[in-house]
């Protein structure tokens, strides 16, 4: 059966077009409907090893058909009927029903003591990830509430019939009296009015209305419910809960400190209109020449089958497989067969433009490679080990060095970087104060003008974005693992820590360390919040890390 998945998911990413995902995708649901968990039982007169490893074979096939179907549905739902739309859904929950049977044999006696007590770090952290993904488990009721929440505060938020009206704020351009909301965006950027740019903008964030606020004060209750049942204090220490930062507190002292070193940066009304004057620098890259130096930069080597079909080595090690897909403006990683050492060998699908021409499609690129990399390179014998880090906000530190090692040297502006950033660490702290208890939260009206040059009014306290239910109170990550990239260069540069020690622990990562593991393995035994403190001091400071490079 592996061998049916991978060709049928290597047919996938051969082909593209309405004709082309049918005939793959019909094999797929056809290996769902004859699916079957296999029994698996632990033989004590076989070692922890032997018996992981039954496991493994046993439901590695179920994995790879789950891969599949996800490749299919992330390339190809724009041309699925209803009929086959339904079917994939069957079957990805058929899926879930057979993960979730296993992991409660899995997480019982005498599966969970053995593997704990092995001397194997694999087989430990394997145990690890069955407590783990049990715990993520909720009751179907609740999983689909939360989602319809989650999709109708969106819908609101972005109901094509919304705009918003110029002749009220007395900001008519060109006669108009309304823009939608796909426009604001322009209108921000050709608007010479500072006034009108703010005002517009403000009317943007609180789109959605009384609906939307529905919605989120509805998702937010069902969140509240499930926190006070695992006897959390608010939803944020729920949603925090197995991340590296993982109290309100530490994430808010982490984002309030951060922001202290951009404070009175450029509102974010005046972002797109300050980089239209200064001038948003070009550049003119091969996204394939770049991969080869990136890859000769980590000690790799390919293979090319053709142009578009690379295989990755490490030495005598065979990695997997890239796949190019060309698309004039989407760039993304796709998986379409994860790496297992002993196994098999990975296959990945990176979408690129044939050029990149600005410092953000590169940085987009570069993180899409990473997790390409991360995917075919990752070297557990077992799958959980490789596809999941456990800590969420430790799941792309990888990407996040690799980006910061090969920014492009024209990016943009020291001025305006620091407002995007300073305006990602307000949302992250907007959406961080939604689920902590009231007498916690921040008064958004003054947690704005702390970062921004200009007062933001009373009426913008109505934030709306979808941030706030996607990520909610972990909106923070993205920011956190750029800084944590940043730091982790500095220090290779500085010789404190090697490429090859990082490309180790964090893409090949043998032993499938949690991400907390992965940092004592760079660092020694500091805690994350410390090493977040740490991190904050050398990065926002010019003075370089002490020559005796105490990790």
């Amino acid at each position: 059966m592996l061998k049916n998945i991978f060709i049928l998911a290597l047919a996938f990413s051969l082909t593209i077009g309405e004709a082309a995902y049918a005939s793959p995708l019909s094999n797929l649901l056809q290996q769902c409907q004859s699916l079957t968990l296999s029994p698996v039982e632990y033989k004590s007169e076989l070692s922890p090893l032997a018996n992981a490893i039954a496991v493994e074979r046993a439901d590695l096939g179920l994995r790879n058909l789950s891969d599949g179907l996800n490749y299919a549905q992330k390339k190809f739902s724009q041309f699925f009927n209803q009929d086959q739309a339904s079917q994939v859904l069957a079957c990805q929950m058929q899926l879930t029903d057979y993960r979730q049977q296993r992991l409660m044999q899995l997480n019982q006696a005498p599966w969970q003591s053995a593997l704990q007590h092995s001397q194997d770090p694999q087989l430990q952290q394997l145990a690890l990830r069955w407590q783990w993904l049990a715990r993520q488990q909720l009751p179907k009721t609740t999983q689909l509430s939360l989602i319809a929440s989650q999709t109708e505060f969106q819908h609101r938020l972005n109901l094509p019939s919304q705009s918003i009206s110029l002749e009220r704020a007395q900001c008519m351009v060109d006669d108009r009296t309304h823009i939608g909301l796909a426009e604001v965006s322009r209108y921000l950027l050709n608007q010479a009015d500072a006034h009108c740019r703010q005002r517009i903008w403000h009317a943007y964030q609180s789109r959605g209305g009384y609906a939307a606020q529905t919605a989120l004060h509805r998702y937010q209750t069902e969140l509240e419910q499930l926190a006070e049942k695992n006897f959390y204090p608010d939803v944020a220490s729920y949603l925090l809960r197995d991340n590296l930062l993982n109290t309100p507190k530490q994430v808010a002292d982490y984002l309030d400190i951060s922001a202290s070193y951009h404070a009175q940066t450029l509102p974010p009304w005046d972002l797109g209109w300050t980089l239209r004057q200064m001038g948003a620098p070009a550049i003119d890259v091969d996204p394939k020449a770049l991969a080869l130096s990136i890859f000769t930069q980590l000690g790799l080597r390919t293979d090319k089958i053709d142009e578009n079909y690379w295989r990755l080595w490490q030495g005598k090690r065979l990695l997997g497989q890239i796949n190019w897909q060309a698309s004039p403006k989407q760039i993304d990683h796709l998986t379409v067969r994860q790496s297992v050492l002993g196994s098999q060998f990975g296959v990945s699908e990176l979408i690129a433009p044939e050029r990149l021409l600005n410092a953000r499609q590169q940085q987009r690129f570069v993180e899409s490679l990473a997790l390409a990399i991360r995917n075919l390179a990752a070297g557990s014998r077992f799958y959980l080990n490789n596809r999941y880090v456990v800590e969420r906000d430790g799941q792309r530190l990888a990407g996040h060095w690799l980006k910061a090692q090969f920014a492009s040297q024209q990016g943009l502006p020291p001025q305006i970087v620091n407002a995007q950033k300073q305006w990602q660490n307000y949302r992250a702290r907007v959406a961080l104060a939604a689920y902590q208890k009231p007498e916690q939260r921040i008064n958004p009206v003054s947690a704005f003008n702390q970062r921004f040059s200009k007062p933001l009014a009373n009426s913008g306290t109505d934030m709306r974005f979808s941030g706030l239910v996607v990520q909610a109170a972990n909106l923070y990550q993205g920011l956190w693992q750029q800084d944590m990239g940043h730091w982790l260069e500095r220090l290779r540069q500085q010789n404190c820590l090697t490429q090859d020690q990082l490309f180790d622990v964090l893409f090949v990562n043998e032993a499938g360390f949690t991400a907390k593991r992965q940092l004592h393995q760079l660092f020694g035994h500091q805690s994350p919040f410390e090493l977040t403190k740490r991190m904050i001091n050398e990065i926002y400071h010019t003075r370089a890390v002490t020559d005796h490079c105490q990790l």
